[in-house]
């Protein structure tokens, strides 16, 4: 794609019309939005003496519910209530309502990666204005998509001195049949939160157990016998505030929005944002549909983010890199070693080699020798740091080079001699100081036309659209854990099919994935279940995690396929599947189709899937699928058109590819 084309796809076209306002006597204590396609539903009421007479303590609190109108009316959220508490001023009851605006929307974009190229956003939004008995101002924010509902909260005043918000009271009270798809949020260690805990699959919520009942985003929710899905997460945070996560209460019905952990990030940092004004809070997010398909095909998430703040785009390059350290950890610092891998990215036409931590203990003029010969190969280099600091006690090595003091030196350094990219591991805190840390890397990286991948970190709320150098983030328990995690193997086939429908729906993931070959802990998955996360599995930088014999010992046609596999995509679809069970996904980039499909199950597994999305015309198709008899992937291949369907196996803990090229 040439550099023009780039820029002029990252051009934001934003209509708004306005149509009307909503500040009668009649409505003044009720609100209600809809979507555009009438699908979904929000009510927000302000309770009063004269709605509420026999319960006074109510007055002036806010509420609001979220309704799915299908064929008869599905509560996706009961009436929760809303409100924020500073260390100064309450803004969650004896409100007083001032003024209601409404307005339609619709907003197109693009993004240099993600699982839509791009974007069109549309709906309608709803501005609340309140004041509490101090004459202090609030408003709350109500955006209503086809695809789901968000709020926040907008202080709109200035003030000169810092306020600390020390509560925040929303809360989702969902139906109490509900099922749920979701992660435990961690006691504080060493290596937490870094979003790693095994996932909670296909549970009641009467049997939801953690510690301390908090719950991690996204979290995602079966209501009433699958007629209705909802993700919960949040989008557009910033240096305002901190990053949040969910607390059950003791009825088990009621999630709150909880604040990080005070002893997160080695207890540096205050658990409260503080903020002057005027601000506005993260969005709240309930992504909801009546198929799954509204969940995994989402953008709310960058939908609600901030634009693009990266005046030039064109240094920015998405792509595949090989990776030493999971195969040997010691290889960062053998030349040799990195020279082997910077070798296989050449010959598989992989944009990008990371060369990970202690890389430091090798001479300056090794590093530098290292930088040329991947020159001369064509690839980039990936340069890993310790995102420390205080705020961690992990040890490896270069420390302390990306905190604000030293981190444009830094960043100056490796522009000079050529490295491209950088990867940031153990942030262990999503405390505010935390997050200022983050967003400052990106922002300084920015400067010297670097791109981040963010390691032992907090999830993807929406950053890769505001600052799309950052091409991608952990926070998943990925394919490392075959090195460490003896339970992993036992874990990743479930897992597997667990992400599409939650980690990777809000953002990019580096899981590391393509590990054919067996690590300390030996994989549970087939070779073509491991072939397929290379398309179930979105990022903006793709590390292919596994030997260079791995790969080399692959049969032409696989060798092939992995050269060819994008790094970018136009449009996602999802096909079938639940967490838990399996998943079959297809991705599209320019005429070409990528479908693939795993199996997360101990049984055999018959497809029947329907090509109608494909465009008019005739596919190629190459087909990767597991052998009947051994852990070996078989090709062959076909042609096909939209008028099509096509059967095919997934064999237990198995999985296929399907390459889909437009003739």
């Amino acid at each position: 794609m040439k550099i023009k084309n780039i820029v002029s796809k990252l051009v934001l076209v934003v209509t708004f019309v306005i149509i009307g306002s909503c500040t009668s006597t009649r409505d003044k204590n009720f609100w209600k939005l809809k979507s555009t396609n009438e699908n979904i539903s929000v009510s927000i009421k302000l309770q009063s003496d004269s709605t509420l007479s026999n319960l006074a303590e109510q007055f002036g609190k806010i509420f609001y519910k979220v309704d799915f109108l299908d064929k008869d009316t599905q509560s996706v959220i009961k009436y929760s209530q809303l409100g924020i508490e500073s260390n100064e001023q309450s803004f969650s009851d004896s409100l007083k309502f001032l003024s209601s605006h409404k307005r339609t929307f619709v907003e197109k974009y693009s993004l240099l990666h993600g699982k839509k190229s791009n974007i069109k956003s549309e709906g309608n939004e709803l501005l609340l204005k309140f004041e509490n008995p101090s004459g202090r101002k609030i408003n709350i924010n109500f955006k209503i998509f086809d695809d789901g509902v968000s709020f926040r909260y907008e202080f709109p005043e200035s003030e000169k001195n810092e306020l600390t918000i020390i509560n925040e009271l929303s809360s989702f009270s969902l139906p109490k049949n509900s099922r749920c798809t979701i992660q435990p949020y961690p006691q504080v260690s060493k290596w937490t939160p870094a979003y790693e805990a095994p996932y909670l699959v296909d549970t009641s919520l009467s049997k939801m157990i953690s510690d301390d009942y908090e719950f991690s985003f996204p979290a995602l929710f079966n209501i009433r016998n699958n007629k209705v899905w909802l993700l919960l997460t949040e989008s557009n945070l910033n240096k305002n505030y901190c990053g949040s996560h969910l607390k059950l209460n003791e009825n088990k019905s009621i999630f709150k929005i909880k604040f990080p952990k005070k002893g997160e990030g080695n207890s540096i940092g205050g658990v409260y944002p503080k903020t002057k004004l005027p601000f506005n809070t993260p969005w709240r997010v309930m992504i909801i549909g009546n198929s799954l398909s509204k969940i995994v095909e989402s953008t709310l998430v960058t939908d609600l983010s901030e634009p693009n703040k990266l005046k030039d785009v064109s240094w920015i390059k998405p792509g595949k890199a090989s990776w030493s350290w999971w195969s040997d950890n010691d290889s960062p610092q053998n030349p040799n070693a990195l020279r082997k891998f910077i070798d296989l990215s050449s010959f598989m036409g992989w944009e990008y080699s990371l060369i990970d931590a202690n890389w430091n203990k090798m001479n300056r003029d090794t590093i530098i020798s290292i930088v040329e010969y991947s020159k001369r190969k064509n690839v980039d280099l990936i340069f890993w740091y310790n995102s420390g600091g205080k705020h961690n006690i992990i040890e490896e090595e270069p420390r302390d080079r990306m905190m604000k003091e030293n981190r444009s030196k830094e960043f100056e350094w490796l522009a000079n001699i050529g490295v491209k990219g950088v990867k940031v591991d153990f942030f262990q805190s999503d405390k505010q100081n935390m997050i200022k840390h983050y967003i400052g890397i990106l922002e300084d990286a920015a400067k010297y036309k670097i791109m981040v991948n963010f390691h032992g970190c907090t999830i993807p709320r929406g950053w890769s659209r505001t600052y799309p150098n950052m091409m991608t983030l952990e926070s998943v328990l990925g394919a490392e854990n075959y090195i460490f995690n003896k339970s992993y193997s036992e874990v990743a086939p479930i897992l597997n099919t667990v992400l599409p429908f939650t980690r990777n729906v809000i953002g990019p993931m580096d899981y590391t994935p393509v590990t054919f070959s067996n690590n300390k802990f030996p994989h549970k998955t087939s070779m073509a279940h491991e072939l397929a996360l290379s398309i179930i599995f979105e990022s903006g930088w793709q590390h292919f995690a596994d030997r260079v014999n791995a790969y080399n010992s692959l049969s032409t046609d696989v060798k092939q396929l992995l050269k060819e596999i994008p790094s970018t995509w136009d449009d996602v679809k999802y096909i079938s599947g639940e967490p838990g069970e399996d998943v079959i996904l297809a991705r599209r980039r320019n005429d070409d189709w990528y479908i693939a499909g795993i199996n997360g199950e101990n049984k055999i597994k018959n497809n029947i899937i329907s090509l109608l999305f494909l465009n008019d015309g005739t596919y190629k198709a190459n087909i990767f699928n597991d052998d009947d008899g051994e852990n070996k992937i078989v090709t062959s291949q076909n042609t096909f058109s939209n008028s099509d369907s096509l059967d095919i196996e997934m064999k237990d803990f198995g999985g296929f590819l399907i390459q889909m090229i437009k003739e």
